[in-house]
């Protein structure tokens, strides 16, 4: 029996990625052309490598594209089509958290399957960030101030082609991961899933928006943002003022109800992505001993 090509490239690749054993040999293989902590290109000396890599996994799948139309055997595709998964709350933790979480992906969908928009780092306008795409299931966008304030990124997110890939396509349907480390205003026009402050577990908040879930923080049913959770809600509109981030500044949104006075509890509440509430639980009740939200 003749072996499939297409699968035995999927499998061969997959392999490689699951014995990589440590942190330079996962951030070697990441390299070879696939989705990669962009910190990590920008730092690099020398981008032929990758640049080469990329050109062969595009020329690869340009030369498979009638068989990997009819591929099924990708690994687990998130459930949202578009969104956001905001980091820009996180201060200390946002750059682990971004790599963590790319790991994640590759861990959840082939190597082969996954694209890193802007491949290079070097991007000057959103489609430039296309460059080697050749139809790959996901794609992971890295959106820092840079990009976020220079790059006119609408356009590209609702495109519905690229390279000549027809989007509206059923079998070329792609989910699109926006991974936002700064403060984007558009972010709310998209699905968001707000990954937390420093303190939160990443790798559960992930895990659950990766399947369609989305946490949000309240007390005695009213939705609380990562400022309150983070300084305590403001008395009066005085009391709130920028607060300093990574190479910037940021006003935080203001409670409508400033002057009204609740009791305080830990309840959190789990929503699924479509909003409505699935289930609640009190962390006084559960662990008396926590301080804060307990996932």
């Amino acid at each position: 029996m003749a072996i499939d090509p297409v699968r035995s490239e999927y499998k061969r690749l997959l392999d490689c990625w699951l014995n990589c054993a440590d942190e330079s040999s996962r951030r070697d293989f990441l390299f070879n052309g696939f989705v990669l902590d962009i910190y990590d290109i920008i730092t690099s000396k020398n981008l032929v490598q990758r640049v080469t890599a990329l050109k062969d996994i595009m020329k690869w799948r340009q030369d498979n594209d009638a068989a990997l139309l009819l591929f099924d055997d990708y690994g687990k595709l998130p459930v949202a089509s578009c969104a956001v998964y905001d980091l820009a709350d996180r201060v200390v933790t946002k750059e682990l958290v971004l790599k963590n979480c790319i790991r994640r992906i590759v861990d959840h969908v082939n190597p082969l399957d996954v694209y890193m928009w802007n491949p290079l780092g070097l991007a000057e306008n959103a489609m430039d960030g296309y460059k080697w795409y050749a139809g790959q299931k996901v794609i992971v966008y890295q959106l820092r101030k840079k990009e976020l304030e220079l790059i006119d990124l609408d356009p590209a997110l609702r495109s519905s082609s690229i390279n000549g890939y027809n989007l509206m396509d059923p079998l070329r349907a792609v989910k699109k991961i926006l991974f936002v480390l700064d403060d984007w205003g558009a972010k709310v026009n998209y699905l968001l899933f707000n990954m937390g402050i420093d303190t939160d577990d990443a790798v559960k908040l992930f895990d659950d928006a990766w399947i369609g879930l989305k946490h949000e923080w309240s007390i005695d049913g009213r939705v609380i943002e990562n400022y309150e959770r983070l300084h305590g809600r403001p008395k009066s509109i005085d009391d709130v003022k920028p607060f300093t981030r990574e190479k910037g500044r940021r006003k935080p949104k203001i409670p409508k109800d400033l002057l009204k006075k609740e009791k305080k509890s830990n309840i959190v509440y789990l929503f699924d992505r479509k909003g409505y509430r699935s289930a609640y639980f009190d962390a006084k009740i559960l662990f008396p001993d926590a301080t804060g939200p307990v996932f």
